[in-house]
């Protein structure tokens, strides 16, 4: 049975096939071990029944891995590259494959302490600092440990130029933090009290020329958060309260034409929201009430005329859709109206780019096709996925995901993943032709698929709705365990 879905992930297992071939009992004394290929695989000393002393560790092609010293280690027979964890002492260095130094720090106690130093393939130094009882947990976004920092720290460019600096006490990130372009400037300084953030914290760009400037407190923004483009023209104002916004928030494009205004009370948009084009020309409006959308929704096209208006209910689409030509003409086009449990949304469809898909889409929404089936897959930052026939028995969720309506559709890969695009999922055919129904709405821009999967829409009204999808708890398979069902959809070029 297939399954339709839009990353085919593989895991390549890498380990050694055989286990380890002891050249005799682990007595006291000199030992060795090697594969059955005969290279060697670990050397060491064995007192007491004990590992003590220096041992090298080496994968099968004979590349070193380990160099580091034990004091009553725990001696095993093991398919495993990884030297055993218990008993580390003393000065340890690991290797990449190539020969390269890798990470090289001291252990007490199986802890990290003291000085370690991190670097990169190339040999060029990543990072280094300070250990206090680390152990080994809590990765950093450069995979270096957080656990147990203690001290200053400092991670590099590939150049050997300081990239940031951080202070850290017991793992925790205190004192002042600082962030630096490869030129050598500085980028950002802030400063942390028992890891949150709290006091001042700026920003410049390159040339020197400020480029944000805001307050924390306790972790929390506070007062007044300033950006600015790199021309010194205003490009934001924000108002935070207990971290929260509060107060008009407006921005600005680099010509100094507003770029948007809006309202909040402790973080709850309230009033009248509009984003304006470059030229000055507005773009949309919307109202708000204590966070959700209500009233009337307008959108305009860059040269003035009409978009859109569109009438919300506590933050519901309500059938009053009206859909303007850019040539100011009520719209001929079709759009799909899909209503769910959770709201509902209307979709642009791309007749012109992707028309086999387009069509496809139609035909099963005038059907009522899509009429009582489950969004299956919701990954926040990533999609939320529908269309497969199968979801409709809730009681049986391994075979979500597998099911389509018709046949595969043609490929018709060419626009992009944006957000609140609309693309057909697909399983692993050579052709990368389409499932029949499956399809996805991408969260945000995700450029790794243009190359592999279809988009044939996007999103025009009620983008808000699905990214409440992403709120929801999901199982193990990504599947939202409070259902997110399509109850009804409709086709036409306004409602």
């Amino acid at each position: 049975m297939k399954h339709f879905s839009l990353i085919f992930l593989a895991f390549l297992m890498i380990s050694c096939s055989s286990s380890s071939h002891l050249e005799g009992e682990a007595t006291d004394g000199s030992y060795s071990d090697h594969y059955e290929n005969g290279t060697l695989k670990e050397t060491g000393t064995i007192k007491q029944g004990g590992m003590q002393g220096n041992w090298k560790f080496y994968d099968p092609e004979g590349n070193i891995l380990v160099d580091g010293f034990y004091r009553d280690g725990e001696m095993a027979s093991r398919d495993t590259l990884q030297p055993p964890v218990t008993g580390r002492v003393g000065k340890w260095t690991f290797y990449y494959t190539n020969g390269n130094v890798m990470r090289v720090g001291s252990f007490k106690d199986d802890l990290m302490t003291g000085l370690w130093q991190f670097y990169n393939e190339d040999g060029s130094l990543e990072g280094k600092g300070l250990y206090a009882a680390g152990d080994g947990t809590n990765m950093g976004s450069s995979g270096v440990p957080r656990h147990g920092r203690h001290g200053t720290w400092e991670f590099f460019y590939g150049s050997g130029k300081v990239r940031s600096h951080y202070e850290y006490v017991n793992g925790t990130m205190h004192g002042k933090s600082l962030s630096y372009y490869e030129s050598g400037n500085i980028r950002g300084e802030s400063f942390y009290r028992d890891g949150k953030k709290d006091s001042l914290e700026f920003g410049l760009y390159d040339s020197g020329e400020k480029w944000y400037r805001l307050n924390y407190e306790n972790g929390e923004r506070v007062g007044t958060q300033n950006e600015w483009h790199e021309n010194g023209q205003a490009m934001s104002t924000w108002t935070f309260s207990e971290g929260q916004p509060h107060g008009k928030q407006a921005g600005w494009f680099d010509n100094g034409e507003k770029k948007y205004e809006r309202t909040f009370d402790q973080g709850k948009e309230t009033g009248v929201s509009q984003a304006w084009f470059e030229d000055g020309k507005l773009q949309y409006s919307d109202s708000f009430i204590e966070g959700v959308k209500n009233g009337t929704a307008k959108a305009w096209y860059k040269n003035g005329q009409l978009k859109y208006t569109v009438d919300y209910s506590d933050g519901n689409i309500k059938n009053n859709i009206t859909i303007w030509a850019e040539d100011g003409k009520l719209s001929t086009d079709s759009f799909v109206k899909i209503e769910t449990t959770l709201g509902t949304f209307v979709v642009d469809l791309f007749e012109a780019e992707a028309p086999l898909h387009a069509e496809n889409f139609k035909k099963l929404a005038r059907s009522n096709s899509f009429d009582g089936i489950y969004f299956h897959r919701i990954i926040p930052e990533f999609v939320a996925q529908g269309g497969d026939p199968l979801t409709r028995d809730n009681e049986d969720r391994e075979d979500d995901g597998t099911g389509g309506i018709g046949e595969n559709v043609k490929a018709e890969i060419g626009l992009p993943h944006l957000r609140g695009s609309i693309g057909a999922a697909r399983d692993q055919n050579p052709e990368k032709s389409s499932s029949g129904s499956q399809f996805y709405i991408c969260l945000k821009e995700l450029p790794r698929l243009d190359s592999g999967y279809t988009v044939f829409g996007t999103v025009l009204l009620g983008m808000e709705v699905v990214d409440k999808m992403a709120t929801f708890e999901t199982d193990e398979r990504d599947n939202p365990l409070e259902p997110i069902v399509i109850t009804h959809t409709e086709v036409a070029s306004s409602f």
